[in-house]
């Protein structure tokens, strides 16, 4: 499963980037906008410090943001973590 980095948005800033996966691009005159879904980074929940610096859960929150807002992109794993991930933008979703 790939996701995309999307920047800060306003209602959802704490850190500088945050985790969205994409859904589709929106439809008609929308063209320049994504709807997205957002993950929160395991240090955002109640574990804390105590959360695997690849950890990410997925929220019930989306919406459309602006394609120009996208940094990059990682992928994410659904499932159990089986080992190191792969890579500096591989996270997993349990």
């Amino acid at each position: 499963m790939t996701i995309h980095v999307a920047q800060e948005i306003s209602y959802l800033a704490k850190f500088p980037y945050r985790f969205g996966r994409f859904l589709y691009a929106a439809p008609g005159n929308q063209a320049d906008q994504v709807h997205l879904q957002w993950f929160e980074h395991g240090s955002q929940k109640v574990l804390g410090e105590l959360a695997q610096p690849q950890e990410l859960f997925l929220t019930n929150l989306c919406g459309y943001h602006k394609f120009d807002d996208i940094a990059g992109k990682a992928t994410v794993h659904f499932g159990p973590q089986n080992g190191p991930m792969e890579g500096p933008l591989d996270y997993f979703c349990k």
